[in-house]
């Protein structure tokens, strides 16, 4: 979604922040409009100013990130098909994402696993918990 477009008024914007909290996108960015020479939109009127265009943003993802955690909650119990990445040595888990997941945008699969596994690999996860992006299980296929 693009915020800040020139006119956007306070009730168009409100408008927006209703409809991602009732569509439940469970994917979603949002960027500023950016201002563009030798196009339509740059001798518009109105245009919006940097700071609010940037609070706007701010304020549609802290919406989402709300919508998002409401929507992994939902697969609590479930178990999800994750490509994995590596290992974090950190936190000893193995990551990866599902098929719904952009690599470095989306979120990530924390799963626990007894077995070595192969960057590049299919992992069967329980999905045990879960935070605003990220979710974080056990490997249900660890015997091979």
């Amino acid at each position: 979604m693009i915020v800040g477009f020139p006119g956007e008024t306070e009730e168009d914007f409100e408008n927006l922040c209703d409809f991602v909290r009732e569509m439940k996108i469970d994917r979603l960015g949002v960027f500023t409009y950016s201002r563009e020479e030798d196009t339509p939109a740059y001798s518009l009127d109105n245009q919006i100013d940097e700071e609010e265009k940037e609070k706007r943003r701010d304020t549609i993802m802290l919406i989402q990130s709300e919508v998002s955690e409401e929507q992994n909650k939902k697969k609590i119990g479930q178990t999800v098909k994750v490509l994995v990445e590596g290992r974090d040595e950190i936190i000893k888990s193995w990551y990866g994402r599902t098929y719904a997941d952009s690599e470095e945008i989306d979120g990530k699969v924390f799963f626990k696993s007894d077995r070595k596994i192969a960057e590049g690999e299919f992992a069967d996860v329980l999905v045990e918990q879960t935070m605003e992006y990220d979710l974080f299980g056990v490997e249900t296929n660890q015997a091979r």
